[in-house]
């Protein structure tokens, strides 16, 4: 009455749907499917040879092993998974900007100051460099 979920469609046939299937991204298809279009996707999609890719570097592109992968972290903004070398370095990266003021590179201390959208800064800044950034 109140909270009826609204109907969802079938992206290919159009049928209602009662369950939801997620259509691979190789497929170029926007919304859900049905059981039967999932299927008939998923048989057209390997009678072609084409296979999902194998797991690569995003940053450098060495094949990986899946025991030597790192999967996706929301806080290195990595879209695929990388390899021990490429997370170490990354990793670095992202702690350095999080420890250190974005301007002078002075490691920040308790007090962190967040840069105003119109600065186009990226990362925080130090009391010094926030105050003279402020006055111009």
């Amino acid at each position: 009455m109140f909270f009826r979920k609204k109907p969802e469609y079938c992206a290919v046939c159009g049928k209602e749907l009662q369950h939801k299937h997620r259509p691979m991204e190789e497929w170029g298809i926007n919304g859900f499917l049905c059981g039967d279009c999932h299927i008939d996707k998923m048989k057209e999609f390997y009678a072609e040879g084409k296979k999902p890719k194998a797991n690569t570097c995003e940053l450098c592109g060495k094949v990986l092993d899946p025991k030597d992968t790192y999967e996706l972290h929301r806080g290195l903004n990595l879209k695929s998974r990388i390899c021990v070398a490429c997370y170490e370095n990354k990793r670095k990266e992202v702690e350095k900007k999080l420890e250190n003021c974005a301007t002078c590179g002075k490691k920040l201390g308790f007090f962190r100051y967040n840069p105003k959208t119109e600065w186009n800064i990226d990362g925080q800044l130090c009391r010094k460099c926030w105050d003279s950034h402020n006055r111009k």
